[in-house]
């Protein structure tokens, strides 16, 4: 499962459902791990992540071909989950990087989509996001 929107028109008459533990479960497991970040890309070539590192969960459909580098050492770790309804298509090492960015390293060397209920795992080696896990949530 992945982060699902929250429940807010709770009313004293309604009695939670298994749905809504469930939900309400999930979401905390999310929040767990760190998400910091996210939004809506729909548009973005560029992730700025800020000074984080952390979980992020993105929506919508886009393709991304670099992402920040701020406060980022060799070894950081960032996750990206990618909610049902949204795809996202990394650019393998493409075009001239902008200052405080670094490309994406796929793991097949060519572009790839990663589609919902993906989780990807990208780690920043020192000059390249470099593509270390995929996983199906």
């Amino acid at each position: 499962m992945t982060w699902a929107t929250p429940k807010t028109d709770w009313n004293v008459d309604y009695v939670p459902d298994c749905d809504d533990l469930n939900r309400i479960e999930e979401n905390i497991r999310v929040l767990s791990l760190g998400k910091t970040g996210g939004g809506n890309l729909t548009s973005a070539e560029s992730l700025n992540i800020g000074n984080t590192s952390a979980f992020f969960l993105l929506t919508g459909n886009t393709a991304i071909k670099y992402i920040s580098t701020t406060g980022k050492v060799a070894g950081s770790h960032i996750y990206l989950q990618m909610p049902t309804g949204s795809t996202i298509l990394f650019h393998h090492k493409e075009g001239s990087v902008p200052a405080n960015y670094a490309a994406i390293v796929t793991g097949t060397a060519t572009d790839v989509t990663h589609y919902a209920e993906e989780l990807v795992e990208l780690i920043y080696n020192g000059t390249y996001w470099v593509e270390h896990g995929r996983y199906t949530t």
